[in-house]
């Protein structure tokens, strides 16, 4: 009688392990796709800022600005989830550390609209500054989908997730060759010293981001690993 007993309870134990394992890792999904949905409204802001679309400009703003939120409410549901059943999460540090760091580029996404926001049309006319803009911050984006793409795989096929990684990190690198280029170009083309502190701000962000997407690579790798 113990002895089965015994039985039902570590195959609860094992079925509530997989329950909280589902429900934290879909808390992370909705996380990082509402990221996503941040990252590809920053391709409309410049869009709109570079055609003088102010209007354009402040609707895509506000629209970033409720990502962050909705990013902060998800990001506090996961804590208080790892908080009550963290005792049964394997790698829950590593699940904690990759979720701090899609929130963190969440941040980072709030920062670069705004700066963006405040730069004057004219000092985005060098053609060649506009399209390296253009050019970083499509591979934000990018970099973005990817992770976004990593930690959907997490449920579905976790060795995918690790072979995702792999192209995360060339894709950082590319990201800090062009964010390079684009100093140079910002310093050397950009005469109104106000915009070129915003636009090297803005670089230095996406710099930051393409990090942080390298950093919760990292940890959903070890994870991935584990599932």
């Amino acid at each position: 009688m113990s002895e089965r007993f015994s039985q039902n309870v570590i195959m609860f134990a094992g079925d509530t392990e997989v329950q909280v394992k589902r429900k934290t890792l879909t808390v992370l999904q909705d996380e990082i796709r509402r990221v996503f949905d941040g990252a590809r409204e920053l391709s409309s802001v410049y869009e709109a800022l570079t055609k003088g679309d102010k209007d354009g400009v402040v609707m895509t703003l506000e629209r970033i600005r409720k990502t962050e939120e909705d990013v902060d409410t998800l990001q506090r549901m996961l804590i208080r989830e790892v908080a009550e059943m963290g005792q049964l999460i394997m790698n829950k540090e590593d699940l904690l550390r990759s979720a701090y760091n899609i929130h963190e580029i969440s941040g980072h996404m709030g920062a670069i609209a705004f700066r963006l926001s405040n730069v004057k049309v004219g000092s985005l006319k060098p053609h060649k500054l506009t399209d390296d803009l253009r050019d970083i911050l499509d591979l934000m984006v990018e970099i973005v989908q990817r992770l976004n793409n990593m930690v959907m795989s997490l449920t579905m096929n976790p060795a995918h997730s690790v072979d995702i990684a792999s192209s995360i990190e060339n894709l950082e690198r590319e990201i800090d060759a062009k964010y390079r280029q684009t100093v140079v170009r910002i310093v050397n083309e950009v005469s109104s010293v106000k915009d070129l502190i915003m636009l090297k701000d803005v670089v230095d962000s996406i710099e930051r981001v393409s990090d942080k997407c390298l950093s919760a690579a990292d940890s959903m790798t070890i994870l991935a690993l584990g599932l």
